[in-house]
C-alpha cells in the first residue's frame, strides 16, 4: 500500500501548518494553509508570516482587506476576487476603513454592520462584506474572535419554470445556440458559465463531462477556469432530444458548443423571453427546474447531478422548497393514480357483491 504523503488531504489538496504560539497549558497552536498544490500552500504560509511582521507597523482596515485579497487571489475563483475587490472599494472606505486594524473590537464591527444595513443593503450583501472582514481579521489577527449579530437572511421566493414554460420558450426561438442552451440549463441543471465552456470533445456517446467554466476575471475578461467547486466536476447523461439539439448546431462541430460568453447568452435569453407571454424568470431558474425534476431521488443524487457540494447549505436553502413542492406534487399524482385504479376496482367489487347478494 503506497505511503500517504504528509499534508495531502483526501480531496487531493495540500495542507501546510505553521507554528504560531504555545498557550499557558503548554499546548502548541498552529495556523493551517490549504491549497491545490504544496507550493501554493507554502506560499500562503509565507505570506502569513510576512503579514505577522507587518502588524508591527500600522495597518488600516482598508489596507488589510486589500492585502488579504492579493494574498488569496491565486487560490480564489476569479469571480470571487472580482466581487471582493468591489466590496473593498464600496464598503471599506471612510472612517472605518481608515482605522488601525489592531484597534478594531466587536462593537466597531457591529456598528459597521448596522451602518451598512441602514444604507439599504440586502442581508446577503452585508453578510458577504462581513465575511470578507472576518477572513481578513482571521489572517492578520488570529486571536480576534468576532462576536457580532448579522442581519437575518431573507427568504427569496424562487420561480421554477414549468415544463410548458420551457417548451414554449424553446419553440418560440429560432436561435439554435439558445435552444440548445435552454435544454442544457433545464435538463442538465447546468450553469451559464459551464454551458458556454462546453466543447464537442466533452461529449462522448450520450454523456457530457463538465470540467470547466467560462468566468469573468477581475479585469473583466472571460477566462476558462476550473468549475466553481470540486463537486462541479461531473458527468451527465443526455437524453436523445438534447443530443439532437446539439447535432442541429451550425457546422463545423469543433471547439465550443455555444461560442458566446455567459452575458451574451443571458441577453439572448431575455430577448427571447420578452417575445412571449411567459412570466419573467432568469436563465439560472432553468436550473431550478432541473433540481425540482429530481424530486424523490434523494439529496445526494440531486447534489451530484447539479454539481452542489455534499450537504450544501446553498442547495438546501435555495432549492429544497422547490424539490419538496415537486415531490409533494408527484406524491399527489401517485395517490390519485392509486385512488383511480383501486377506487375503480373497489367500486366494481362492491357492485359484484351487491349483485350476488340480490340473487
Amino acid at each position: 500500500m503506497p505511503r500517504k504523503k504528509k499534508g495531502v488531504l483526501p480531496s487531493g489538496s495540500v495542507r501546510v501548518q505553521i507554528y504560531e504560539y504555545t498557550d499557558n497549558s503548554g499546548k502548541r497552536h498552529y495556523q493551517s494553509f490549504t491549497a491545490p498544490t504544496r507550493a501554493e500552500a507554502q506560499a500562503l504560509a509565507e505570506d502569513w508570516k510576512r503579514s505577522r511582521k507587518t502588524l508591527k507597523e500600522r495597518l488600516t482596515v482598508s489596507d488589510a482587506v486589500a492585502r488579504y485579497i492579493d494574498l488569496k487571489a491565486a487560490v480564489l475563483s476569479p469571480s470571487t476576487v472580482r466581487n471582493y475587490r468591489g466590496y473593498a472599494r464600496q464598503y471599506f472606505g471612510g472612517p472605518f476603513g481608515a482605522r488601525d486594524l489592531r484597534s478594531i473590537q466587536n462593537i466597531d464591527m457591529q456598528q459597521w454592520i448596522s451602518m451598512l444595513s441602514a444604507q439599504g443593503l440586502s442581508p446577503k450583501t452585508v453578510r458577504n462584506a462581513c465575511g470578507l472582514l472576518t477572513a481578513t481579521l482571521s489572517l492578520f489577527l488570529p486571536d480576534f474572535r468576532p462576536r457580532i449579530t448579522l442581519p437575518a437572511r431573507k427568504r427569496v421566493e424562487l420561480y421554477c419554470p414549468s415544463l410548458d414554460d420551457i417548451m414554449e420558450l424553446y419553440q418560440s426561438s429560432d436561435d439554435p445556440y439558445l435552444r440548445c442552451a435552454i435544454l442544457l440549463g433545464s435538463v442538465g441543471a447546468m450553469r451559464r458559465g459551464e454551458i458556454c465552456a462546453l466543447e464537442y470533445s466533452d461529449i462522448q456517446d450520450d454523456a457530457v463531462t463538465i470540467s470547466k467554466a467560462l468566468v469573468l476575471d477581475e479585469r473583466r475578461e472571460w477566462q476558462l477556469k476550473a468549475p466553481k467547486t470540486y463537486s462541479s466536476y461531473r458527468t451527465i447523461k443526455l437524453p436523445p432530444y438534447v443530443l439532437s439539439a446539439i447535432d442541429a448546431l451550425p457546422l463545423p462541430h469543433e471547439g465550443r458548443l455555444i461560442p458566446i460568453n455567459p452575458d451574451a447568452l443571458r441577453n439572448r435569453f431575455v430577448r427571447a423571453l420578452e417575445k412571449t407571454r411567459l412570466p419573467r424568470f432568469r436563465f439560472h431558474d432553468l436550473r431550478h427546474f432541473g433540481a425540482s425534476m429530481l424530486a424523490g431521488y434523494g439529496d445526494r443524487y440531486v447534489e451530484a447531478y447539479g454539481g452542489w457540494e455534499p450537504g450544501s447549505d446553498i442547495m438546501k436553502r435555495n432549492y429544497q422548497t422547490l424539490i419538496d413542492s415537486e415531490a409533494a406534487r408527484v406524491k399527489d399524482e401517485i395517490a390519485n393514480m392509486f385512488e383511480q385504479r383501486l377506487g375503480t376496482y373497489a367500486t366494481r367489487n362492491a357492485t359484484r357483491q351487491l349483485e350476488n347478494s340480490e340473487k
